[in-house]
């Protein structure tokens, strides 16, 4: 799991400074720069067949290379679940590159692609685990600029299945969101 993360993020910072050459003109240097995320947002859950609605909140880190291309990193409470005597807390750190799509000199529509890194800390009578898996991070979004540093963001993404044992039990957790947020450029 830890090997997985290095790996990743040695490969986008490796392919950064080859990502980073114009593209044409001024243009990546008009878009380029360190901007921050804080969302607030909807999670599905579903853990073992027991779904749920939860409230998520989430804080990234980006960088635009070019106006079609930037990568983030970001941290987020996925949410909990409390089912018969069980407390289950979902959370994520997440790495990954989105693909920029400029509808207007405002809007921009983009997918993400990266990896997060699911962890579920469960509890039953005093006993607490935790488990922690690496899936493929898949999104959909769109950000809307208010002015040259403020903007809005809109997103889907699915954070992926992976499977937690305790105790001889096989539970398969589930993890769905989406999220409003604000976005600043620095």
């Amino acid at each position: 799991m830890k090997r997985t993360l290095l790996a990743t993020a040695a490969l986008l910072i490796a392919a950064a400074p080859v990502m980073a050459q114009q593209v044409s003109g001024n243009s990546a240097s008009k878009t380029s720069g360190l901007y921050g995320v804080l969302d607030l947002g909807n999670s599905k859950v579903d853990l073992a067949g027991n779904k749920s609605n939860r409230t998520s909140v989430g804080i990234a880190l980006g960088h635009d290379i070019n106006e079609n291309l930037a990568v983030e990193a970001g941290l987020r409470r996925i949410g909990g679940q409390d089912t018969g005597g069980d407390s289950n807390t979902l959370m994520a750190a997440q790495v990954s590159v989105l693909g920029k799509l400029p509808l207007s000199t405002q809007a921009t529509a983009f997918v993400r692609a990266g990896l997060s890194s699911n962890s579920m800390e469960s509890r039953n009578q005093g006993v607490s685990q935790s488990f922690t898996r690496n899936q493929p991070l898949l999104g959909v979004g769109l950000d809307y600029a208010l002015d040259s540093k403020w903007g809005v963001r809109a997103e889907y993404t699915d954070m992926g299945k992976f499977a937690a044992v305790r105790n001889g039990t096989r539970y398969d957790v589930k993890a769905q969101q989406f999220n409003v947020g604000a976005t600043m450029k620095f």
